[in-house]
């Protein structure tokens, strides 16, 4: 294991067990780390680690953090609830060869695994197996932008807005191996690697907007597999074969197109709606002169529409303008 403050500068850290480590985790203030027959680990700094109270006697290959739970997914179909990374409970056990991992969107949990399995469920306990979406081993599965998206070792992409119906995406550029799939900023981020282990040209970068049209990144590292990707509110951050550590300029978040519509006077007041993004702070200002503004309006949106109002007595001259600040 390694921690970094900055994702630049790395320090390896000792935790007095020498399995392989499959996935790692963040949130409610811990991180857990899973891996092959082998005690999960907590620690809430990354440094020091203890295992949590669980014995489950299988390999564990993945492990994900949302909505208030860790989820943690394994061989034969096992998977395992936490709250506070510390104490895991058993949920589930499928006949699967092996779930690989899990994500929340939607207000759904979703896992993927070997033998294209896909699992859902509204609060992580009670799961249903999906009818047969695809035959590839899906080994990665994040949620952004409205779609789930899951990577497999086929060189495919799954998407689902529902998280039950799933299309397949293909990629371009023959066979790969997509080992993770991370949402950011406006973006998805596939990464893996051409034809297996040591290809002269093996690993691979790949973006997509909205999770169904793929674009190759350039990427100087060749000899290298990309097992994992994550990103950590700023930036993108690869990790693969041979200790490879890469991290991505920092990536701004798309433009919020803010479109006003049914600009009207009414009952002696200046009216207008504008499109809005749930969650998002927006601020309605108004100016005499264009260069000195006003706030007439601050608010975060709780609906993808907010209607603004305005009753001054004398509205004729004000100018008006929406922004997020």
């Amino acid at each position: 294991m390694a921690t970094s403050p900055d994702g630049v500068v790395w320090t390896a850290r000792t935790h007095g067990n020498f399995a392989e480590y499959t996935g790692i985790a963040y949130g409610n203030g811990r991180f857990v780390a899973v891996g092959k027959d082998t005690p999960i680990l907590s620690s809430t700094d990354g440094i020091t680690w203890e295992a949590a109270a669980v014995g489950t006697g299988e390999t564990i290959y993945g492990v994900f953090y949302g909505n208030g739970l860790f989820v943690v997914t394994g061989t034969f179909g096992a998977i395992w609830t936490s709250a506070d990374g510390q104490t895991f409970t058993r949920r589930e056990r499928f006949n699967s060869a092996r779930l690989n991992a899990a994500t929340y969107g939607n207000s759904l949990f979703v896992a993927v695994g070997h033998g294209g399995d896909i699992l859902t469920s509204p609060d992580a306990i009670t799961w249903t197996l999906l009818p047969d979406q695809t035959n590839d081993a899906l080994v990665s599965v994040t949620y952004g932008n409205g779609v789930f998206v899951a990577s497999s070792l086929n060189g495919t992409v799954l998407t689902s807005s529902n998280g039950t119906t799933w299309t397949e995406q293909n990629l371009a550029g023959g066979f790969k191996a997509l080992y993770g799939v991370a949402w950011g900023n406006g973006q998805f981020v596939a990464v893996g690697d051409i034809a297996g282990f040591g290809s002269p040209n093996g690993s691979e970068l790949w973006s997509s907007a909205d999770g169904s049209n793929w674009v190759r990144q350039t990427n100087t590292i060749k000899n290298d597999q990309f097992f994992g990707v994550t990103f950590d509110g700023e930036r993108f951050v690869v990790v693969g074969t041979g200790g490879t550590i890469l991290r991505s300029n920092v990536v701004a978040p798309p433009p919020i197109e803010i479109v006003l519509k049914n600009i009207r006077l009414e009952e002696n007041s200046f009216r207008f709606e504008f499109n809005s993004k749930i969650g998002t702070q927006y601020e309605v200002q108004h100016s005499a002169n264009l260069d000195e503004w006003l706030t007439s309006l601050s608010l975060e949106a709780s609906e993808e529409e907010i209607s603004f109002s305005d009753s001054v007595a004398n509205i004729d001259g004000r100018f008006y303008r929406v922004l997020v600040p």
